[in-house]
């Protein structure tokens, strides 16, 4: 996905939390979307924000390898924020 779109992380986060709601029907049944969309959207947003702050730290890797990522293209903006948010 990274070589098709600068928002990879999007994908990563709609595809790995698919399994919230599968794992949700399969134990009671149904789909009540008062539970699973918050659950859902809670998990597309975490996976959103740790992919981002990966990707931030190998930004130079990104251009080696001649990828998109949304990190690459606001990269200026994006680094104090991720700065900011992460300790070492």
């Amino acid at each position: 996905m990274k070589r098709l779109t600068f928002s990879p992380q999007a994908y990563l986060g709609l595809t790995f939390n698919w399994g919230a709601l599968f794992g949700w029907a399969a134990i009671k049944g149904n789909l009540d979307p008062a539970v699973v969309l918050p659950l859902y959207l809670s998990g597309v947003s975490w996976t959103l924000v740790y992919d981002t702050i990966y990707a931030h730290q190998t930004c130079f890797l990104l251009h080696l390898a001649n990828t998109h990522a949304l990190v690459a293209l606001e990269h200026n903006w994006l680094q104090p924020v991720v700065y900011t948010h992460t300790y070492y």
